[in-house]
């Protein structure tokens, strides 16, 4: 016979285990945590002892800015920078090619999320890997009160370019041999992932 952990206040890393919540399909305890920036969260016990989890998300968070405060770019590259740096490009700059749909048209951003870390502090905890940044109102501009993540595929088709200029084709192979891969790229370029293969595969850029 199994004899069972009692783990009602113990504290793993920044969890205090509060109450049991329920068990699963498994038969293995839930419970109710406090993580310590005051957020409760659910948590598996055997995941508490082994280290699994160590925070509601938080530290997790915090690690990331806190390294990009110590490195220059310390996400530079990842998924949720590249969104950024096209979010701030096709609202700035004339030469990309979705600024005639956002910059064009007088769609801004908040002037603190030119600093990456910024943009990072108030939408970084509720990213999800392989989401995209979504205008809830497309009338005003990117600011926390009016972005969310969603499924790229969610997204408008009429929001997707079809083709590229020659010039940004180029650039297209330079950052994929760089090693930018292709879901990077149409998050970069705002184009569908048939237009950025063309491009990396030398066949055509429209």
């Amino acid at each position: 016979m199994v004899c069972k952990i009692n783990m009602i206040g113990l504290k793993f890393n920044n969890l205090t285990v509060i109450s049991e919540y329920d068990t699963d399909k498994h038969n293995k305890i839930r419970y109710s945590c406090l993580c310590d920036c005051g957020k409760i969260v659910i948590v598996h016990g055997t995941n508490l002892r082994r280290n699994r989890v160590k925070s509601c998300g938080c530290l997790h968070q915090k690690q990331l800015i806190e390294g990009l405060k110590n490195k220059q770019h310390g996400l530079w590259g990842t998924k949720i920078y590249n969104t950024w740096r096209a979010m701030i490009r096709r609202c700035t700059d004339k030469n990309f090619i979705s600024y005639k749909d956002y910059g064009a048209k007088g769609i801004k951003f908040d002037p603190n999320w030119e600093k990456f870390e910024n943009f990072f502090s108030d939408m970084g905890s509720s990213y999800v890997d392989g989401y995209t940044i979504e205008r809830l109102n497309n009338l005003e501009g990117y600011f926390k009160g009016n972005c969310t993540w969603i499924p790229r595929k969610d997204q408008p088709r009429n929001a997707t370019s079809n083709k590229l200029s020659m010039k940004l084709a180029i650039e297209v192979r330079d950052l994929y041999n760089y090693g930018y891969n292709i879901f990077e790229l149409t998050q970069i370029y705002n184009c569908s992932k048939s237009v950025i293969n063309n491009c990396v595969n030398n066949i055509s850029w429209k």
